[in-house]
């Protein structure tokens, strides 16, 4: 049975963002706070040096600031994409409560994505990119935002390994890190908690390793693409338990072993392999 209490996800002030210095939450936010967030931004990324930068030094107001759009006293939306933004993504973004349209693509940011920006990403934001940046990776403290319901960010230049952290993510319905550039095994002890998980999608990467044996272990996954890495051995027997499967992409690895006639027997829903 599912864990209940992933069902009841919890109000954002009781993720306790304050572990991070972010001042999330939800205290009563002003255009005063996004503004004073807004400036860490500029100060501690060299805005100086920006390509654009108008109204950032001149003007108090967030709304007369390039790339930002204030809507009923509050920021709704950054773009800041090709803007030559040196530096780390500030964690400070996450004090921006009412955002919901957040573009940095194109720019020179590195270092791990902090960890209450990932769940402005995916809890909050309609729409968002990173992709085009550095060596962006992900946080090794990702475990603590033990509320994610889906970890998905294709397409974005993700460098480095996949945190064993994400065992403590215990609510993950989906996980989509495909196209990337991530290394190393996949931390396959991880999956072994993740009793929510429907979906897995990490294609198109550089990751290593056995196939993860703990997958066996999550009865509600239908979907695992892990095709185009540079994953070796064999199938793992265990997959057959995985009778909700519908879709396995395994191709383009450097898989060893026979596969016979009966492997996937036990997977009565597969329909694509």
């Amino acid at each position: 049975r599912r864990d209940s209490k992933c069902f009841n996800i919890i109000c954002q002030c009781n993720l306790s963002m304050g572990q991070w210095g972010g001042g999330g939450g939800c205290g009563k936010k002003s255009i005063e706070d996004d503004a004073a967030a807004l400036r860490n931004l500029f100060t501690g990324n060299d805005g100086e040096k920006w390509y654009i930068k108008i109204g950032w030094k001149t003007y108090d107001d967030p709304a007369r600031w390039f790339g930002c759009s204030v809507a009923k006293q509050r920021v709704r939306g950054l773009d800041l994409k090709n803007n030559e933004i040196k530096g780390k993504i500030p964690k400070e973004l996450y004090s921006l409560t009412k955002l919901k349209h957040l573009n940095l693509e194109g720019n020179q940011l590195t270092g791990a994505i902090p960890a209450p920006v990932i769940l402005l990403t995916q809890n909050q934001v309609d729409t968002w990119s990173l992709r085009g940046n550095v060596n962006l990776s992900l946080p090794s403290d990702i475990g603590a935002i033990t509320v994610l319901v889906r970890l998905n960010l294709p397409m974005q230049n993700l460098v480095g390994r996949i945190p064993g952290g994400i065992m403590y993510l215990k609510c993950l319905k989906s996980i989509d890190l495909s196209q990337n550039r991530l290394t190393g095994p996949i931390p396959d002890e991880s999956f072994k908690t993740l009793r929510s998980l429907e979906a897995v999608d990490l294609t198109y990467n550089l990751l290593t390793g056995d196939l993860p044996r703990q997958l066996a272990a999550l009865e509600f996954v239908n979907n695992v693409k892990l095709a185009c890495n540079q994953l070796n051995g064999a199938i793992p027997k265990q997959y057959e338990q995985l009778t909700l499967l519908d879709d396995l992409q395994l191709n383009g690895n450097r898989l060893t072993g026979k596969i016979s006639g009966q492997a996937f027997q036990g997977m009565s829903s597969l329909t694509r392999i």
